[in-house]
């Protein structure tokens, strides 16, 4: 299983290639307009706000490198790490679905022999195909990440190379700041940072996981907070040389495109790139949500904790658990198939998976440090304890707006997951 491990470097691509989605760039004309040239600034913040949270986990991965939430929510009891491995990987799938959905809708506006095909069907092909490639070895899956890392990366540079042509010491300093609305532009930051937790369910996976799986989680996060904060200040940067209110990111590209127009090839050829790479991002953070995520099914099937786990838990030749990835994909297929691509409704509840396992590794870390007296300042925790609480408060408002079909489905498949676990227990 040696040849099968993760570098250092290959986990740092994962964390950046699931954390660079689609946030960075359908967040482009919403902060421009919610808060002027302070959209960097916005990143900061929430970086900011979010780096205990991550510190915590850090430790977390250093204390139990081959862990994941199952394994940090374990120190309270074997129920509690259920739960949190339990409900994070099913939130996170709708996450994957949101992404597949936005780059599927893109794809079939793009590609004129797609123009009748549904989204929704697109969607489930893709993610029949993203299946196919996870059941292939471990190394093979980060190099497809690696293509998706760089397909993605490439746009983002050239709107920071190009962008940094046009700035002048006098044009930031008289650029609009909206102060006041920075907190309203939180959750959209929030949301574009999210997956900087993926280590933590491929640390079984990474090699040398005591040291590498918290230095994946601190260097994707240091720079993908860097790429984010330069890149938003060349999209003001541009809108500013338009002059008019963006409505659309998707009028951000089209700005960009007029600016390089002739440069290597015309404006038609620029828009066109832009929207593949939109296309490429959401779909590569897709196939890195479910590359990583298989593992926090996996560990539960490992200790037995729900009928049928001994067939679950069985590898293919090539190292990966085949009904594991199965079951993601069911799952997927489960949330297109109930709300037809209502992707706001199945963000909230990603963020929604997400938080939870965040919250229950911190209560995790807070009970080791009173139980075994660990090192870990209880500044670090009260400010990770501040993080989820933060991150609570803006799921649970957002839960209450909009359809509440994505989030009964995730309800009932916790609700499943829950129930198998004791029923095997009373089998048992």
């Amino acid at each position: 299983m040696q040849q099968n491990k993760l570098s250092l470097l290959s986990a740092i691509f994962i964390n950046i290639n699931i954390m660079i989605g689609a946030g960075i760039f359908v967040n482009t004309t919403q902060l421009i307009n919610t808060v002027g040239v302070l959209g960097s600034f916005s990143y900061l913040i929430g970086g900011a706000l979010m780096l205990p949270l991550i510190l915590a986990i850090a430790y977390l991965l250093r204390l139990f490198p081959s862990g994941g939430f199952y394994t940090f929510g374990a120190q309270i009891n074997d129920s509690v790490g259920f739960f949190s491995a339990w409900s994070y990987f099913v939130g996170k799938l709708a996450s994957a679905v949101v992404m597949v959905f936005t780059g599927s809708t893109l794809l079939c506006a793009l590609v004129p022999a797609l123009s009748t095909t549904q989204p929704v069907v697109l969607s489930a092909i893709i993610f029949v195909i993203f299946g196919l490639l996870n059941l292939l070895n471990a190394r093979t899956g980060s190099n497809i990440q690696f293509l998706f890392f760089i397909a993605k990366l490439v746009p983002v540079v050239m709107v920071i190379v190009s962008g940094w042509f046009y700035v002048t010491p006098e044009a930031l300093l008289s650029a609009s700041r909206v102060w006041v609305a920075i907190p309203a532009s939180l959750p959209f930051v929030v949301f574009a940072i999210a997956g900087f937790e993926a280590a933590c369910s491929l640390s079984s996976r990474i090699e040398n996981a005591e040291k590498n799986a918290p230095r994946a989680v601190l260097g994707s996060f240091a720079l993908v907070m860097i790429l984010y904060s330069l890149y938003q200040v060349s999209a003001y940067v541009f809108a500013q040389l338009h002059g008019q209110t963006l409505t659309d990111y998707r009028d951000f590209f089209t700005i960009v495109a007029s600016r390089l127009d002739g440069v290597i090839f015309a404006l038609p050829q620029w828009q066109f790139l832009f929207y593949v790479a939109v296309i490429l991002s959401t779909l590569g953070a897709a196939y890195g949500v479910l590359f990583s995520n298989v593992w926090n099914l996996h560990i539960l099937a490992q200790k037995d904790h729900f009928i049928g786990a001994n067939t679950i838990k069985n590898y293919n030749r090539y190292g990966i658990p085949f009904w594991c990835v199965v079951a993601e994909v069911m799952v997927c297929l489960i949330y297109l198939a109930t709300c037809l691509g209502d992707y706001v409704s199945l963000q909230r509840v990603g963020a929604t998976g997400c938080v939870l396992g965040y919250l229950i590794s911190v209560l995790a870390l807070c009970y080791l440090k009173v139980k075994d007296n660990l090192s870990v300042s209880w500044v670090l925790v009260g400010g990770a304890v501040g993080s989820c609480l933060l991150l609570s408060f803006l799921c649970v408002t957002s839960l209450f707006t909009g359809s509440i079909v994505a989030f009964s489905v995730y309800v009932a498949l916790v609700g499943v997951g829950l129930a198998s676990m004791q029923l095997k227990k009373r089998l048992a």
